[in-house]
């Protein structure tokens, strides 16, 4: 990275989509689609997302799995994993800072069908505190 874009970075914050619905398939031929941004590349394999105002565009199947979920088939840990990019059952750390000690705790954590665990035991308020930007997830 630039200097400029540690400047900036240094800003940035993190924020989570909204769970809106979107229309999607995956493409079996190669063909040039006209965004909102210009005309883009569809490869065999890509998604085709119509948007929420008619726009389409692609997205690699890689992204496409970590970004949604299929609408009525997911629990609602599901779609909470979902907003954080993550699937159930896929392990990912969590840091975040207790106000009774002052410190940074970090867990390695994973999204259950039943709540976010630590070593399998349900820990809600490390969820709440992700819910409510009072922890973040780590990059490892």
């Amino acid at each position: 990275m630039n200097e400029k874009t540690e400047l900036i970075m240094e800003k940035a914050e993190q924020y989570c989509k909204l769970p809106i619905p979107i229309t999607a398939y995956q493409t079996d031929k190669e063909f040039d689609i006209e965004t909102l941004e210009g005309t883009h590349h569809a490869s065999i394999g890509d998604w085709i997302i119509t948007g929420v105002k008619g726009e389409q565009y692609p997205c690699k199947p890689d992204i496409f799995a970590k970004t949604y979920i299929k609408c009525g088939q997911a629990n609602k840990m599901e779609q909470i994993s979902a907003m954080f990019g993550k699937r159930l059952g896929e392990e990912f750390t969590v840091k975040y800072q207790t106000a009774k000690y002052k410190y940074v705790t970090q867990y390695h954590v994973t999204f259950e069908e039943k709540g976010l665990t630590v070593y399998g035991q349900n820990k809600d308020i490390i969820l709440r505190q992700l819910l409510t930007g009072q922890a973040m997830i780590v990059n490892e």
